[in-house]
């Protein structure tokens, strides 16, 4: 790879643009003439460390058709300004260099500008050591050597080897991983590693693409760093500013300080084909080891993707909401389409992106295709199928003007008045600011609220309201909408009670209710429209004075009715529920159950009925929560209910065990911190395992520290918790396999018994434990 020009520029991984003016030296200003707004994009590294540039500008009374672009010792060629924006390029993407790019016209040089840019980051894979805890050590005090294998990560074997002072004494100590360094400096974020008097070799060899360049950062702290690539001897310098820049046979070498002070830091980037790197120091801090595959481009993928349809308008129009994932995409974010229209270009980062409004008169089979606007091959489509708004919005117009539905008319609450795209509309009573139910009047009008959302037909509320039943449609509502107007009002969602609103509907925004999305926009002061995202079956809508308008609704292909969720026993601080519910999809759909956004359990549909446990330590302060079923994981297709645990304000708890090997000791054995959530308990327990009991504790002491176990590699152990009090509260759980040997063979407690002893010679029984044999 050829060596770039390069400016340092102070950040790794943003773009940033800096506008100048560019005039030659002793030249005048030419007025007439300009280049202006410089912008550049980059595009994706291309699999060889580099990347091309899209260059575009502003420009005016040009007296060429060209100019060219020159910067960083470089001349990247002529072009046409008709061809804005231009590629340019490539750029060596160590996301350390700063790139200078000119733009002068071709017939006049005095008309010119430039942009600076630092250069994006085309590393394949970094080496951030966060695997490994504050305090983990490789080396003398863990029972290491030179040249032993210490720990292997992201398939780079690692291994520690003697460190060399410039006056040539050979020292041998630990490799120790620390978090934060001193502040923490830039080049070294989070878990780091600091070989102190020791080296440390990675060993490249077998990963899968050649190493072509390497870049990673560095704290000095103290004197003297030895540095080897391709196992060939160390460099054995005071100081990283003394290493040489050709460092190693066709490999260049540049040190990019970052700040100087009691620390010296920065980055150190090498280009060349590297197969090994070996780094010590006696006071040295190294992080984010970043490797330049030769070839290796990552694939760029778009999955899962989603299309979910909103509820249409009193216009008749929809949106939809689409999402999806992806990985390796490209830097120009992607394109929308489908059924010959292109609803425009996003930024991934706005995922998910709403498209609309669409027409929902039932005439389009609605197809939606996302491609990567860069890598073209990067794309997925979905149908949405054809929606036709008549069949789901509720507009009042076949019901007669003037109709009043109340007691002096002959109707009670509870009455079913209308059916309108198969959803039941019954009466309702209003319940007011002092809980008091009251039923005045419905009527139906027409022309209410001018300038309001209400249109045509609409029912007016005195005092009194309508239930919409959902549940005759045979598919599960996934989200509904309203038009409303006037003043307080009663809202109400799948029977669990009745909300009053003083201010109106409006109030809605700031109610807040388990699985559902509520928000509310407002067209004038009183009147507006709200959407209700999640499992509806029933709503209620009401007022001492207003009106609601156009109720649309959407659904999914599945469906959850008769959905019942009952506690059969109370078992070890927890209940046994039984759950139960009919729907319309194959027997071996999969179905999740949560209690308050906890999994709980997966089944199958035609396992029903079905009774998880419900332990009490998921309970909310009023020991109780919402339990949730969702079919095939989709969100959209729901069901809820809220059930009490009152007995579990009295229940034994252990929750939320943790537990965390301490570092092994140089004989091998480790031991392990134990912690968890507790309440309602007696004042000790037990910690037990393995054949083993390793104590009794008080809760008070927590955390504690149980052991010893051997860190052969190979076994995991198994630790419970059990309250003396109430034996039936405990906890589980495992740690391990821990490997204090590092796949080290090792022979220990060899013993040889004299079983014979003949002329012949003597014979003898050997016995021994092992780890790692080969």
């Amino acid at each position: 790879m050829k060596s770039m020009l390069r400016h340092t520029l102070t950040g790794l991984y943003s773009l940033l643009f800096v506008l100048g003016t560019f005039l030659q030296a002793g030249a005048a200003p030419v007025l007439d003439c300009f280049v202006e707004d410089i912008v550049v994009q980059p595009f994706s590294c291309d699999g060889s460390g580099t990347y091309l540039v899209q260059l575009d500008f502003n420009f005016g009374d040009q007296n060429s058709d060209s100019f060219q672009v020159t910067g960083n010792g470089h001349n990247y060629g002529s072009f046409a300004y008709a061809d804005l924006p231009v590629t340019v390029g490539p750029f060596f993407g160590d996301g350390l260099s700063g790139y200078e790019l000119v733009v002068t016209d071709a017939a006049n040089p005095d008309c010119a500008n430039f942009i600076e840019f630092e250069a994006q980051d085309c590393s394949s894979f970094c080496i951030d050591f966060e695997e490994f805890a504050e305090g983990d050590l490789f080396g003398a005090d863990s029972g290491l050597s030179s040249g032993d294998l210490a720990f292997t990560t992201m398939g780079v074997p690692v291994s520690v080897a003697s460190f060399t002072t410039t006056g040539g004494d050979v020292l041998f100590n630990n490799l120790t991983f620390f978090q934060d360094w001193f502040g923490p400096l830039e080049p070294l974020a989070g878990t780091g590693a600091w070989p102190s008097n020791i080296s440390m070799s990675l060993d490249f060899s077998g990963l899968d693409y050649p190493v072509q360049a390497l870049r990673f950062g560095f704290v000095q702290a103290g004197p003297q760093v030895n540095l080897a690539l391709n196992g060939q001897d160390p460099v054995i310098v005071g100081s990283v500013d003394d290493l040489p820049a050709a460092i190693a046979p066709g490999v260049s070498l540049t040190v990019v300080p970052t700040a100087t002070g009691s620390q010296y830091n920065g980055y150190i980037l090498l280009e060349g084909e590297i197969s090994s790197l070996l780094i010590g120091g006696q006071e040295l801090g190294v992080d984010n080891v970043c490797l330049f595959l030769e070839g290796y481009l990552p694939t760029c993928s778009i999955s899962n993707l989603s299309l979910s349809q909103t509820p249409c308008n009193s216009e008749g129009e929809f949106y939809v909401d689409l999402d999806f994932d992806y990985e390796n995409v490209g830097n120009f974010g992607f394109e929308v389409g489908g059924n010959g229209n292109n609803y425009g270009t996003f930024d991934y980062a706005d995922l998910p992106v709403q498209i609309g409004p669409l027409s929902g008169d039932g005439s389009v089979n609605y197809v939606f295709k996302v491609r990567d606007v860069e890598l073209n091959s990067c794309q997925a489509q979905e149908s949405l199928g054809a929606v036709n708004c008549s069949d789901q919005c509720l507009q009042f117009e076949d019901l007669e003007a003037g109709t009043v539905y109340s007691e002096n008319t002959g109707y009670s609450v509870g009455d079913q008045i209308y059916e309108e795209d198969g959803v039941i509309v019954s009466l309702k009573g209003f319940v007011e600011a002092n809980g008091v139910n009251a039923f005045g009047a419905v009527e139906i009008q027409d022309g209410l609220f001018p300038g309001s959302p209400i249109s045509g037909l609409a029912p007016f509320f005195l005092s009194a309201g309508l239930e919409f039943d959902f549940s005759g449609l045979g598919e599960q509502v996934t989200a509904v909408t309203f038009s409303f107007a006037g003043g307080s009002a009663n809202f109400g969602l799948n029977g669990n009670g009745i909300h009053y609103l003083s201010m109106g509907f409006i109030e809605l925004m700031d109610l807040t209710i388990p699985g559902f999305d509520i928000s509310v926009n407002m067209t004038t002061n009183n009147s507006g429209s709200v959407t209700i995202v999640g499992p509806v079956n029933q709503l209620v809508l009401g007022g001492l004075t207003a009106a609601v308008d156009n109720i649309c609704f959407v659904t999914s292909s599945c469906s959850i009715t008769d959905f019942t969720a009952e506690l059969i026993e109370e078992v070890s601080d927890a209940g046994l529920i039984e759950i139960d519910f009919t729907t319309n999809v194959d027997p071996e759909t999969h179905f999740t159950v949560t209690f308050n956004g906890e999994w709980i359990a997966t089944y199958q549909v035609g396992d029903l009925p079905v009774q998880p446990i419900i332990p009490c330590y998921l309970t909310n302060p009023n020991h109780g929560g919402v339990l949730e079923v969702c079919l095939d994981n989709a969100q959209t297709c729901c069901a809820e209910q809220y059930i009490d645990l009152l007995f579990c304000a009295d229940a034994c708890i252990l929750s939320e065990l943790v537990l965390e090997p301490q570092p092994c000791t140089p004989n091998g054995i480790f031991y392990v911190d134990i912690d968890f959530n507790h309440a309602n308990t007696g004042d000790l327990f037990k910690v037990f395992g393995n054949g083993v009991v390793y104590g009794e504790f008080a809760y008070a002491d927590l955390p504690i520290s149980v052991g010893p176990f051997v860190g052969d590699g190979t076994t995991i152990y198994e630790l419970a918790i059990q309250d003396l009090q109430f034996g039936d509260c405990g906890l589980v759980g495992t740690v391990g396999p821990v490997d204090c040997n590092n796949n080290n063979c090792t022979i220990t407690d060899l013993s040889a018994e004299l079983i014979e002893d003949t002329q012949a010679g003597a014979w003898f029984l050997l016995d021994f434990n092992y780890t790692a044999p080969g």
